[in-house]
């Protein structure tokens, strides 16, 4: 992509993967898995323990899409998000057997926002549906 006011160049799909600081965290007590990723095309994928029900996938799927909408609109934006603007840019899913994959366009989110959408899922998971656990990063394969 360029900038149309100084033809500088920005790469954003094709950006090399960020590597995360550590391979694995628990959020709330769920297990999230931690992959190299692109913060303009991060796949998250929610595994769940056993086949889920078309209501619970859905309900699933409308948390990751309300946390979308949120950031869209600056949910995460705020003086402790420094330069980040806190907002998101986009979001696609598709259920595959006993994942739920999303490809987050996390635009201007900063990290914290990332550690909130975890917290929410764990509470997801306590309260509808266990889920085995969170897979963050990788290719994104979506679409």
């Amino acid at each position: 992509m360029a900038d149309a006011r100084d033809g500088h160049t920005y790469e954003v799909h094709g950006a090399r993967p960020d590597p995360p600081l550590a391979g694995e965290v628990r959020v709330a007590g769920l297990r999230v898995l931690l992959l190299p990723g692109n913060w303009e095309e991060l796949p998250v994928a929610c595994v769940f323990e056993r086949e889920p029900s078309s209501g619970d996938a859905e309900d699933l799927a409308d948390l990751l899409r309300g946390f979308t909408v949120v950031a869209w609109y600056g949910g995460f934006a705020g003086e402790a998000a420094g330069r980040w603007t806190g907002r998101s840019h986009g979001i696609q899913m598709e259920l595959r057997g006993l994942e739920l994959l999303a490809v987050l366009d996390l635009g201007t989110c900063p990290p914290a926002a990332l550690e909130a959408l975890c917290s929410a899922l764990a509470g997801y998971g306590e309260e509808r549906g266990p889920l085995a656990h969170l897979r963050i990063g990788g290719k994104a394969e979506v679409g």
